[in-house]
């Protein structure tokens, strides 16, 4: 996982200098249309982005069973020394995450939710999960250079026809599911003296003529809607937050739940 932290937090970091943060909402056609329900108070700085496969508004129409696969987050404190990942601290956020999409997702759509637990899977279906999310991380990184790049990186017809996929072998890690949610991300913040630093750097760097970017608290994660049969990315969500809530806090990580779910590409149930 600490390589495919790497490989999106290069990605965010592109996506930023190119002003990915700030464009323009994906075509009309790409945005789900929201459930009856009243919106939830919004968390603050915090974006969504969709890209839908042609088959989706067809696809999602038989999801009743949803399977979450183990929720790849990592939490990086930065301090004046440099940065910390701090597995305890994404322990607790994987965990309220968890708790909050698998209640607001049977809630607001009717769903029935599992989660999978990689230590009580067999051998196969263990390295099967691995060898998914590896596949996803790849995948994660062509899609975010290719669809919300800049220039020569974009493809277009990857963003008019969003076809992307994990393979016929994620049929194998829960048959009795109609579709996988997959979601890796990092969760990056600065402590006092962190950000006291950084303010210096700043400084510094104006007075010097020298226009110093200070390295931003962000938190940012890929989720994919995955067709549990034939493994093809029925929709896929990325969430960037500059100044995001803290996520060990039960309540906050419920609010940015509920956010990403009043625009979650699923067909109600209900």
């Amino acid at each position: 996982m600490r390589n495919a932290t790497k490989v999106l937090t290069l990605q965010i970091a592109g996506l930023l200098l190119a002003g990915c943060a700030s464009s323009p909402s994906p075509p009309p056609s790409q945005e789900p249309a929201p459930p009856p329900a009243k919106e939830p108070a919004r968390v603050s700085d915090t974006q969504f982005r969709f890209r839908l496969h042609p088959d989706y508004a067809m696809d999602s129409k038989r999801i009743q069973v949803l399977t979450i696969l183990p929720l790849r987050i990592d939490v990086v404190h930065m301090t004046a020394g440099g940065g910390e990942t701090r597995d305890d601290w994404a322990a607790i956020e994987r965990e309220n995450l968890m708790k909050a999409l698998k209640t607001e997702l049977h809630r607001q759509y009717g769903l029935t939710v599992k989660h999978v637990v990689e230590e009580l899977l067999p051998p196969e279906q263990r390295s099967n999960l691995r060898e998914t999310e590896a596949l996803f991380s790849a995948v994660n990184a062509a899609i975010l250079r290719h669809t919300y790049g800049s220039g020569q990186e974009i493809f277009p017809d990857k963003v008019s026809a969003f076809e992307y996929s994990l393979g016929q072998e994620v049929s194998d890690l829960d048959g009795e599911a109609d579709a996988l949610l997959v979601v890796q991300g990092i969760d990056q913040f600065s402590s006092g003296g962190r950000e006291a630093l950084q303010a210096s750097m700043a400084v510094l760097g104006l007075l010097g003529g020298v226009a110093a970017v200070p390295q931003q608290d962000f938190a940012a994660a890929s989720m994919a809607l995955v067709d549990a049969k034939d493994g093809k990315i029925l929709a896929y969500i990325f969430v960037y937050c500059g100044h995001c809530e803290d996520l060990r806090d039960p309540e906050q990580a419920t609010t940015l739940v509920k956010d990403l779910l009043w625009k979650f590409p699923v067909q109600p149930q209900k």
